[in-house]
């Protein structure tokens, strides 16, 4: 018959006991005791005769909470099903301060923005080409994938992107959140701000360029941002639709195709900012073939459709994009935008 473990974890009197697992293999479990909160949890394989194998830690029990942190599978597998105790991992309270930590320093950064952002403008000024891209890059994603784009105000508050703060190296952040969440996330707030000034200096200054060039690519008649558009009006036409492949129309001068294509392939090169896609195998042969015979500008080297040449799209009877409607779309938001500014 089975010991039973939680008893054994709950009670402080007892300590060095044999419990099996649910395949009748012996495992003796050792209690170490960390402060009057904690223990260690240690075991090792039981065997018949004079072999023994070394104690491994099996978990850290909260006396307080009844709770198992980071359980082992070997002391997992001797619980009952009816646990008397509470089991969780250490990595939940990691999520748990960066997650409040998020909330405080995103407030921080939006009501402080304009006064920090001397802290980070020698940082903002060495932003090289490459930089400029990336950031770029990542607004276009937004602006293509999202239905209302929306930049947000946000520093990574993640614990091991926080390694100048010394509180972290100092304090055992598991029991002092245990002990006082709230204490412990305003403690590490407070030096994060300090320590992290030019960071947080830099990224409002970085929002403010983001919002401006996502206002520049929101402008429909920028003939800059043509292919941005492109890319976004198909997306959204396909971001809700959940399917494994979809029809394709393309158009070469008076010539054009049908031809199915995989939906997360379009959608994953739409969303990069690609201005076409490819496939492979016997079933792509044809496209390519056609692309090759029809677009007097292909690039020798690609097989890729462009995405300006797509017609329309179609999954089942259902035609989900039209580039007319595209059309005439862009026509209304410029007439709209004249008539505004008059």
């Amino acid at each position: 018959m089975r010991n039973n473990l939680e008893n054994f974890l709950i009670d402080k009197n007892r300590n060095n006991e044999i419990f099996e697992n649910s395949v009748a293999i012996k495992f003796k479990i050792y209690k170490e005791k960390i402060n009057d909160r904690f223990d260690t949890i240690y075991y090792k394989r039981e065997y018949t005769g004079f072999s023994q194998a070394n104690y491994n830690v099996g978990g850290y029990f909260d006396n307080i909470d009844k709770c198992l942190y980071d359980a082992s599978y070997q002391l997992q597998d001797m619980f009952s099903v009816d646990k008397k105790i509470k089991m969780a991992n250490f990595s939940n309270i990691e999520r748990n301060i960066s997650n409040e930590l998020d909330k405080m320093v995103e407030s921080y950064l939006n009501n402080n923005k304009n006064i920090i952002k001397k802290d980070g403008k020698k940082k903002f000024d060495y932003l090289n080409e490459y930089d400029i891209r990336r950031i770029k890059s990542e607004i276009d994603k937004i602006y293509i994938t999202q239905s209302n784009p929306t930049v947000k105000l946000k520093f990574d508050c993640s614990l091991y992107s926080l390694n100048k703060l010394k509180i972290l190296e100092d304090k055992n952040i598991y029991m002092a959140y245990l002990d006082n969440s709230e204490k412990l996330v305003n403690e590490i707030f407070s030096e994060l701000i300090v320590k992290y000034k030019e960071e947080l200096g830099f990224e409002a200054l970085t929002y403010d360029y983001k919002i401006k060039y996502l206002g520049e690519i929101s402008r429909s008649n920028n003939p800059d941002y043509k292919q941005l558009n492109i890319n976004r009006n198909i997306y959204q036409s396909l971001r809700d639709l959940y399917a494994k492949t979809i029809t394709i129309n393309i158009g070469y001068g008076e010539n054009n195709l049908n031809f199915k294509f995989d939906l997360d392939n379009l959608k994953r090169s739409l969303s990069n900012g690609e201005r076409s896609a490819s496939g492979y195998g016997l079933v792509y042969n044809r496209v390519s073939d056609f692309i090759k015979n029809n677009d007097p500008n292909r690039d020798n080297y690609s097989s890729g459709f462009e995405f300006s040449h797509i017609n329309f799209i179609t999954y089942g009877k259902n035609e989900v994009y039209n580039k007319d409607d595209f059309k005439e779309k862009i026509k209304a938001v410029n007439k709209n935008r004249k008539i505004m500014e008059r």
